[in-house]
């Protein structure tokens, strides 16, 4: 529409309901989000972020700091957050940009890393977000579990490389009476570990 011509370039700017969905990739230039951003004019927003890098000797550090100092303040009407980044580095530059806001209009999370599998011991122990009472639908990649505040309103949890154990089952199902759907990727132990043949 921003396109078509000049009335409706501005009909679209000023139209905020046009504005609820925002793709952040990396390379996005920042007066672009910003612009999105304001333009929302309060609303609840869903947000996108792909902070992947293609080139290993490019750092997205910078990047991913400046992407989320822009995104925290409007962290408080996400309703919506998918974020997809290369390493636990860039989830740790979100993490603490975001650890103190309050997220209580957040209803789905989704975090995932491009890694090919978790050693133990090296999940985020970290929360997220302060306060995520609204959320409902979880989806990560390896034991994030931890990185919500509270599971009690959770009706779908979707995991992947994560195997978990009885007691942590247990201890799932306890921290999450409203849950409806449970999705366990790759529940075989021995197939998070590469050295092991099938």
């Amino acid at each position: 529409m921003l396109s078509i011509c000049h009335h409706w370039r501005d009909v679209a700017i000023k139209a905020s309901e046009l504005w609820t969905t925002v793709h952040i990739p990396l390379d996005l230039p920042l007066p672009a989000t910003q612009a999105f951003l304001e333009r929302s004019k309060g609303r609840l927003i869903d947000v996108y972020i792909r902070a992947v890098n293609t080139d290993p000797f490019i750092s997205c550090a910078c990047d991913a700091a400046v992407i989320a100092a822009v995104t925290a303040p409007h962290i408080p009407r996400v309703r919506t957050l998918d974020i997809v980044l290369p390493d636990s580095d860039l989830y740790t530059i979100f993490s603490d940009a975001y650890r103190s806001i309050s997220a209580t209009n957040l209803i789905g999370l989704s975090i995932h890393l491009d890694v090919p599998f978790w050693k133990v011991g090296t999940y985020p122990e970290a929360l997220f977000v302060a306060n995520s009472s609204s959320l409902c639908h979880f989806v990560a990649q390896g034991n994030f579990l931890n990185v919500v505040p509270s599971r009690t309103s959770l009706t779908t949890l979707e995991l992947s490389k994560y195997s978990p154990s009885h007691m942590e089952l247990q201890d799932l199902f306890n921290s999450s009476p409203y849950l409806e759907t449970l999705i366990l990727h790759v529940f075989d132990r021995n197939a998070l570990d590469p050295t092991i043949e099938h």
